[in-house]
């Protein structure tokens, strides 16, 4: 991160986190604030987050969406040294459902929004409080509580299992996302709603769903282009840093680096020729 900041402070492309942190008023009605947060990133109240990466380009974070997971406890974490130095990482493992990885996203932004005092690194362990706030969070901004009962309510003439399926969809969330939706509107307890779902899931297309598999699961996790190395590359080329310094930023060999500038170089010309 801080390599980060460096790289766009040298190249006059420095981008800050941009929203408010939450107040104590904010965090007493999280529901609410999400919808705040929403609106003030442009989001309407009855449109899904067709691409979380837009929620952090929006609000200044930087993003980054490693494929190299260290636990597979971990989905994601967030960082917030200053303004300039806010971002979430979200671990972009097929092992991890595309739901999953959208959920993770938005709920590592709430730490940054919801908790800015706790980002300290002398703490080693999880405030389970917290973690229901950014659950809370996260639930109600990719599911707008107005919307999620209406998409609910219309498709009352399905079987329990597709009209959870059908409001998933839209959502692009889990299946337990919405049942703990529904559980929360008091129409049932979370483990109640979780049990019958499986239960019924199995009587209808006998497949048993166990751990966190995914049922009619999104294909596609939409990432955007890589800034960070896009930056290193245009430093390298403007000769703001060395071949050496570059390599060490993206933490690959000289050779490695080289040979990918000149493959760029080489497909540059192509295009140009054509």
């Amino acid at each position: 991160l801080r390599n980060y900041c460096w790289l766009e402070e040298i190249m006059g492309e420095v981008s800050s986190f941009n929203l408010e942190r939450a107040s104590q008023s904010d965090r007493d009605d999280v529901p609410a604030y999400a919808a705040s947060i929403r609106k003030k990133l442009g989001f309407a109240d009855n449109e899904p987050i067709a691409n979380v990466a837009d929620v952090l380009q929006k609000s200044g974070a930087k993003c980054w969406f490693c494929k190299q997971r260290p636990s597979k406890s971990l989905f994601g974490l967030s960082i917030a040294e200053s303004d300039q130095a806010t971002g979430v990482v979200v671990f972009d493992d097929d092992s991890i459902s595309v739901e999953r990885r959208i959920f993770s996203t938005v709920h590592e932004f709430a730490h940054i929004l919801l908790h800015s005092s706790s980002f300290d690194e002398s703490v080693s362990c999880e405030d389970e409080e917290e973690e229901n706030e950014a659950n809370l969070f996260a639930s109600h901004f990719l599911m707008p509580n107005a919307e999620f009962i209406r998409r609910w309510e219309e498709n009352s003439e399905k079987k329990f299992v597709d009209r959870t399926l059908v409001v998933k969809r839209f959502f692009r969330v889990g299946y337990a996302t919405v049942l703990a939706r529904l559980a929360e509107l008091e129409r049932g307890s979370f483990e109640t709603l979780i049990s019958k779902f499986r239960a019924m899931y199995l009587n209808q297309y006998g497949e048993t769903l166990t751990g966190d598999e995914e049922p009619a699961p999104l294909l596609k996790f939409h990432v955007p282009p890589d800034r960070f190395r896009r930056m290193v590359y245009q430093a390298f080329e403007q000769e703001e840093i060395s071949l050496r310094k570059a390599a060490n930023l993206l933490g690959v060999s000289y050779r490695e680096f080289y040979t990918d500038v000149q493959e760029i170089a080489n497909c540059q010309d192509e295009v140009f020729t054509a």
